[in-house]
């Protein structure tokens, strides 16, 4: 089941995020170190200030009652950007991998935005090095336009940043 995620998934939501960051540290430019310092009331407001009607938010892809992957879809609150949406987060559970899970959260995630007639491109940003995200990303249509050299710097160097668009609109 996919659905977004409510104020009592936080603490499942929490969990599962501080794991994402011990797994896979270089998928994104927050840290373990600094996630685990902050407390349950931190991932109820994540929660509950991105929740916009009627298809912004975290969602969350469950197997029985245990969240097994998320992501993100936020919207642009300014009026001039306001077509544009974009995806953050994504993570499915090293047990629940190579399942076809992240596939489906990302489906689930692009037809809720296509749903929204006022979206008419959902952006993201992908570590370079995360060959299994970009190829994820391509599968479902993503389109690299750009690259940010150097985006994210880590103790040991650099990794760009790759950026990509989708467009939901057709150009009918």
């Amino acid at each position: 089941m996919i659905r977004r995620l409510a104020f009592a998934d936080a603490p499942a939501l929490q969990t599962l995020r501080l794991l994402a960051l011990k797994h896979d540290p270089l998928s994104y430019v927050s840290t373990l170190k600094l996630e685990a310092s902050l407390p349950l009331s931190y991932h109820e407001t994540k929660i509950s200030h991105n929740t916009h009607e009627p298809v912004f938010g975290i969602y969350g892809l469950f197997a029985k009652d245990e969240l097994i992957g998320t992501l993100f879809l936020s919207y642009e609150w300014l009026t001039k950007l306001a077509h544009t949406g974009s995806l953050y987060e994504l993570f499915v559970h090293p047990n629940h991998r190579r399942q076809g899970h992240g596939h489906a959260l990302l489906s689930h995630v692009i037809d809720q935005a296509k749903s929204f007639k006022a979206l008419e491109q959902i952006t993201l940003n992908v570590n370079s090095g995360n060959t299994a995200s970009i190829n994820l990303y391509k599968k479902h249509g993503f389109i690299q336009y750009g690259t940010r050299p150097q985006g994210v710097k880590e103790a040991g160097g650099y990794q760009d940043e790759l950026l990509f668009y989708l467009p939901l609109l057709s150009k009918d």
